[in-house]
């Protein structure tokens, strides 16, 4: 078997004890940018995700929100064409 990676898309990086052994894609969280969220009755938008996905920035308020308060109302998928 021969594992790429979209870095370096040479499989010699891949073998123990090189610098790619064992690589994986970076983890995504459930909430990501542009992702229309409900908190305390208004629906917003999200700004970003902190803390490894344990918190969530949302557009207009200056404090991030525990991820557990929000309620997902739709998905963003990263981008918003208004």
């Amino acid at each position: 078997m021969i594992t790429l990676c979209n870095k370096c898309h040479t499989p010699a990086n891949h073998q123990k004890e090189r610098f790619l052994y064992d690589w994986q894609p970076k983890c995504s969280y459930p909430l990501q940018l542009k992702d229309e969220v409900k908190y305390g009755g208004k629906v917003y938008l999200v700004k970003g995700v902190q803390n490894k996905g344990a918190y969530v920035k949302i557009e207009g308020l200056s404090k991030p929100v525990k991820t557990a308060e929000v309620q997902i109302v739709r998905y963003g998928k990263g981008l918003r064409v208004i």
